[in-house]
């Protein structure tokens, strides 16, 4: 049964036929139909099989019939299933066969591929020694390159080096030359300050002149080159060499007139000229030097001056600051005097007549002591504001503080009394 499970599917139900066909027999009894499957059955092994098993196969059935009188039905079954082993051993032989020649198939296929693979490694091997080759002799190259460029460039650099000290030894050259240019155009500059301002303007006047002429000249070399250029209609070339012939006479001109500018010519020719100048100057220094002293003598004595005036000014000022005080504190009081006796008139204002005459003689009384005590002791027949005239005149009251008046003091003592 495990092996009828193993066949496969198209196997399995030619099996199963013919085992169907052998039990149908073996019941009805009819052998002859069961020799006649028996064959059809080898015939189909003999068909799968080789030339051997045919030959096997003829022997068995020239001996069936034979033998086919002397067998029981023990002996039929028995031989059913020997025959049933036979086919299912023959199947697998088939089997196994087919399977060997697929392997056989595969395996010549799989040598066939590795030949090919064989070839492909061999290939690659060989272009990989080739690129090897390439790659060495391109390093050597590469190498060679490389060494002739590090001495070429080592080449450049000490000529980079040298030309740099070369050019340092030119700047310092230049810078000393520059310096000694600048020095000689100062001394010039000042010799030029040096010289008569006439001379000078002679000289301005001479450069203006010079100037125009040039500027004149320029145009006019202009005017005939666009004349030219415009009658030949030149080609590329000769306008190129109009236009630098141009450019050179506009620079020509430009440095003569910078030159007749920047050099207006010396008006010292002899070193006496100098000379004489500078004894000059130094007696004019000298006078100036003079001039100055004695101007600073007088500025001092003028800031002596000053000063006192000052210190003067500022002794009066203080002077006036306490005067100015003491008036202001004169007239505070005097205010608030004022406002007391301007309560005390509206006070009046509102009393009745009685108390006002009862009012004005107490305040003749005081008034009438006050006169006794500052002016005269002798009793008089002057009315109160009479009296107050007399105490407030110029000739019985002399200016002076708080301390300098007691006649004041005591009017205001008797005065803050009555209140």
């Amino acid at each position: 049964m495990r092996k009828y499970l193993a066949l496969p599917i198209g196997e399995k139900t030619s099996h199963a036929a013919r085992m169907r066909a052998k039990l149908k027999n073996e019941l009805v009894g009819e052998p002859e139909e069961e020799e006649e499957e028996k064959k059809r059955t080898l015939k189909q092994s003999k068909s799968n099989t080789g030339v051997t098993k045919q030959a096997s196969g003829k022997r068995d059935l020239k001996l069936f019939p034979v033998k086919r009188e002397n067998i029981t039905k023990q002996s039929k079954y028995e031989f059913i299933s020997m025959e049933r082993q036979k086919a299912v051993l023959e199947l697998s032989l088939i089997a196994k066969r087919s399977e060997i020649l697929k392997m056989d198939r595969a395996i010549v296929k799989e040598e066939k591929q590795l030949r090919e693979l064989e070839k492909d490694i061999e290939m690659q091997n060989q272009r990989f020694e080739e690129f090897l080759k390439e790659n060495e002799r391109k390093s050597v190259e590469a190498r060679t390159l490389f060494e002739q460029e590090d001495k070429l460039k080592q080449e450049k650099n000490a000529e980079i080096k040298k030309l740099t000290a070369e050019i340092g030894i030119i700047k310092r050259e230049i810078f000393g030359f520059e310096e000694t240019l600048m020095d000689y155009k100062r001394y010039k500059d000042f010799l030029h300050r040096l010289s008569p301002p006439e001379w000078q303007e002679e000289q301005k006047l001479k450069a203006l002149k010079a100037k125009k002429f040039s500027d004149k000249d320029r145009e006019e070399n202009q005017e005939v080159t666009l004349k030219h250029d415009v009658k030949r209609k030149p080609s590329s070339s000769d306008r190129r060499e109009a236009e630098l012939s141009s450019a050179h006479l506009s620079d020509a001109g430009t440095d003569d007139s910078s030159d007749c500018e920047d050099d207006p010519g010396m008006y010292f020719t002899d070193p006496q000229q100098l000379l004489d100048l500078m004894a000059e100057l130094t007696e004019q220094n000298l006078s100036l030097i003079q001039d100055s002293a004695r101007v600073e003598e007088k500025l001092e004595e003028l800031q002596h001056a000053i000063e006192a005036t000052r210190r003067e000014i500022d002794e009066d000022y203080l002077q006036i600051k306490v005067q100015i005080d003491d008036v202001k504190q004169r007239r505070e009081r005097e205010r608030a005097r004022a406002a007391k006796l301007q309560q005390k008139v509206q006070l009046h204002v509102s009393l009745s007549t009685e108390d006002r005459d009862a009012m004005l003689d107490a305040l003749g009384e005081k008034v009438a002591k006050v006169h006794r005590s500052c002016v005269d002791d002798r009793m008089t027949n002057l009315s109160t504001f009479e009296k107050v005239a007399d105490i407030e005149s110029p000739h019985a009251v002399t200016a002076g503080g708080p301390g300098e008046h007691p006649w004041r003091d005591a009017g205001e003592h008797e005065e803050n009394q009555g209140e």
